[in-house]
């Protein structure tokens, strides 16, 4: 990473710490630490939604699917539905406390901790309009006012068994300040 880079990404992880990150500051943050978060973690993940608007692989993308896949089976042969968390917060902060000491620049993990719930309302913000179609049958934005996931059935299957759903889609949380 280039000095200036390290530079801006200490001042971004300060604001983080201490601060509200502005969108255009989440956006930053989130492709500045893309490449040097881990394969697989949360943060590489929204990173990746940063970088293609239109998500066709990933955690988030993976969830989701298991979630449609879900409402057809509920909306065929009854049962009940679970929605979860995409991205717990914690872990994205204990990412970017990992991707600060791999760069070496200073991050105030506890700070952070304390302001969970201004850092996931600012990350929200960075990916709102994040959208995802699972298998041509239905498409999944990210909304960052609240901060959540929004899924919508794109045909009918079996006649009328999803007009329902389709009509109102489902939603759920795209944050939660701390894990349960």
């Amino acid at each position: 990473m280039r000095d200036a880079d390290r530079q801006h990404l200490s001042e971004l992880l300060h604001t983080t710490s201490h601060g509200t990150l502005t969108r255009s500051d989440a956006v930053s943050l989130l492709i500045m630490t893309r490449g040097q978060a881990s394969r697989g973690s949360s943060l590489r993940d929204l990173g990746d939604g940063i970088a293609h608007d239109e998500r066709n692989r990933g955690e988030a993308f993976e969830e989701l699917r298991l979630f449609a896949r879900q409402v057809v089976r509920t909306a065929l042969h009854g049962g009940q539905i679970e929605a979860k968390t995409l991205y717990p917060i914690d872990p994205i902060i204990e990412s970017l406390a990992g991707v600060a000491r791999k760069v070496a620049v200073p991050f105030e993990v506890r700070a952070a901790y304390a302001r969970r719930q201004t850092v996931a309302d600012s990350l929200a913000a960075a990916v709102d309009g994040t959208t995802f179609t699972i298998n041509k049958m239905v498409r999944a934005e990210l909304k960052s006012n609240p901060p959540q996931w929004v899924i919508t059935p794109l045909w009918d299957v079996r006649g009328d068994a999803l007009r329902l759903y389709r009509e109102i889609g489902f939603a759920g949380p795209l944050f939660l300040p701390w894990t349960f």
